[in-house]
């Protein structure tokens, strides 16, 4: 494994530091399609029963690939943004900067699924909180 940082001419092995990546502007790319469901499959096997609830993020997999997570493991379809800008910063921002509840619950009746809102921590939304809570979980 090649562990010299850009423009390093030395053969004297070393970490790469952030700013020289920065300043080389290195860039690497994202998981595959696969390499995300395999990760969240594997995720629902290892974390089990510690972790039960495993979330896909439709900002990085769009809605077919979050659709393809759900079949493989996934039962938390993330939130509901208002303007996603973090991963459009990131220059990945190729999937949309918002989903609605009824896109929600148009995915979860698509893929035969009860679709619920959430707390952060799963339990029950109840009241004037329902207008505020942004977790959407398949269940």
């Amino acid at each position: 494994m090649n562990t010299k940082g850009p423009g390093d001419e030395s053969d004297k092995e070393r970490p790469f530091s952030f700013a020289e990546l920065l300043r080389e502007s290195v860039t690497f790319p994202g998981p595959t399609l696969r390499e995300a469901l395999l990760m969240h499959a594997m995720a629902r096997i290892v974390l089990y029963p510690e972790i039960t609830n495993i979330q896909g993020s439709w900002v990085k997999l769009g809605r077919s690939g979050l659709a393809t997570a759900v079949q493989t493991g996934v039962n938390d379809l993330g939130g509901v943004l208002m303007d996603e800008s973090i991963t459009r910063a990131a220059s990945c921002g190729v999937n949309g900067q918002t989903m609605s509840p009824d896109d929600f619950r148009s995915m979860g009746a698509e893929l035969g699924r009860q679709v619920a809102q959430r707390t952060t921590l799963y339990g029950p939304v109840s009241g004037s909180a329902k207008s505020w809570v942004s977790t959407w979980a398949a269940s």
